[in-house]
């Protein structure tokens, strides 16, 4: 319900496991896996708000788009923070997150993230949409 504009992208391979599975990666490795439910109520809530809330904005990256797996958060007005997509937590194990607050890089990522990303390596929101339906639709009904 927030009214400031959201725009995320998510890599299809990584979702569709999610749907099949129920498990997540990174900051929620020591949680249970989720049901065929609770999946559910995650996509239709997602693919809710894809279909009807103006200030949220999620794509399925293309294929062949983004061959790095990293997170990359913006955080406006306070910078722009990286990690590695897979990061466990294990305390025993390298962990690196990188925040770079400098003005100027956050503007050119933001930048980038609009003028390139966007327009070039993600699918349409009518096509993400699609394959939101699509992870829904293959997901086991209890």
């Amino acid at each position: 319900e927030k009214r400031q504009v959201s725009h995320y992208i998510f890599s299809y391979p990584a979702m569709a496991e999610f749907a099949r599975t129920g498990m997540q990666s990174d900051h929620f490795f020591a949680m249970r896996p989720y049901t065929p439910a609770e999946r559910r109520q995650i996509l239709q809530t997602l693919r809710d708000n894809m279909a009807g809330n103006p200030f949220f904005h999620l794509y399925f990256a293309k294929d062949d788009a983004l061959s790095f797996q990293m997170e990359i958060t913006c955080y406006e007005g306070l910078g722009v923070l990286m990690l590695n997509a897979d990061t466990s937590y294990t305390l025993g194990d390298d962990l690196s997150e990188t925040l770079i607050t400098e003005e100027n890089f956050t503007n050119l990522f933001i930048s980038y993230f609009q003028e390139e990303l966007i327009p070039n390596h993600v699918h349409s929101p009518k096509e993400s949409l699609a394959l939101m339906d699509q992870l829904l639709f293959a997901l086991p009904r209890e």
